[in-house]
C-alpha cells in the first residue's frame, strides 16, 4: 500500500460502518486539517439495545 492509499484508508470515516457495533458514521470537513466525525453505535447489554452517538 502506498503512503497516499494508507492515509486515505485511515481517514475514510464514512466507511466505518464495517466495524462491529457501528450502525452509521458521517463526517464533515471543517477546514484543511480538521474533520468532525459522528458515529452512531449500538450495543446490547443483557436484552436491552443501547444507542450511543458521539462527536469526535
Amino acid at each position: 500500500m502506498s503512503l497516499c492509499q494508507s492515509y486515505r484508508y485511515l481517514t475514510d470515516y464514512d466507511a466505518a460502518k464495517s466495524i462491529p457495533g457501528v450502525v452509521a458514521s458521517s463526517s464533515t470537513r471543517l477546514d484543511g486539517g480538521k474533520a468532525r466525525v459522528q458515529p452512531l453505535l449500538q450495543e446490547r447489554i443483557l436484552f436491552f439495545p443501547i444507542n450511543m452517538r458521539m462527536v469526535q
